[in-house]
């Protein structure tokens, strides 16, 4: 299985991905999601499964566990203050949103993929946010880079990678999205 960076939260019964490196914004846009009613799939690990008995050809995130771990800042800016949720651990600032609490917050199904969105650096512009399509050979490097376990493919695993995201970028649109400085 090929496993990205990313979170995934449900929209309309589909998976949607949110990909992008540490500090992008992944689990804080899924958190802001679940906030408004969706329910989150996966946080910080998105797996794709291809190997599901579909006839469609589809792609599927599996569910993850059933929380997302938040810095404060983001904790704040999300439901008000940096002690709204509880601390992950004793020794480690980050915080524990726990969709289990929630009614219908966690999805713990498979949905297939409808779309990935890499989140990209954020812009000071006054017209941010910008929703941009990537072409597939842009978005098989980006995908990559945003995967994970990559030290531990031997080549016939990295073959596999390739083949797998080359497939889901040939059915699933990919669009960058430039996210403005301010969260709010």
């Amino acid at each position: 299985l090929v496993c990205l960076h990313a979170s995934a939260i449900v929209v309309d019964g589909a998976a949607i991905a949110l990909v992008g490196p540490a500090g992008a914004g992944k689990s804080t846009t899924a958190a802001a999601f679940s906030a408004r009613g969706f329910s989150v799939l996966a946080e910080d690990v998105v797996t794709l499964d291809d190997d599901c008995e579909d006839l469609e050809d589809r792609f599927f995130v599996r569910p993850a566990y059933p929380c997302i771990r938040l810095w404060p800042a983001s904790a704040a800016s999300l439901f008000g203050s940096r002690s709204a949720l509880p601390p992950l651990t004793p020794n480690w600032d980050k915080c524990y949103l726990d969709l289990t609490q929630q009614s219908g917050q966690f999805e713990s199904t498979p949905r297939p993929l409808a779309a990935i969105y890499l989140l990209g650096e954020r812009s000071d512009d006054p017209e941010a946010p910008f929703v941009q399509p990537l072409d597939q050979a842009q978005g098989l490097i980006e995908l990559i880079a945003n995967t994970y376990g990559t030290k531990l493919l031997d080549k016939h695993m990295r073959a596999r990678q390739f083949d797998l995201l080359s497939r889901v970028l040939a059915r699933v649109p990919l669009r960058r999205v430039i996210p403005h400085k301010d969260a709010d």
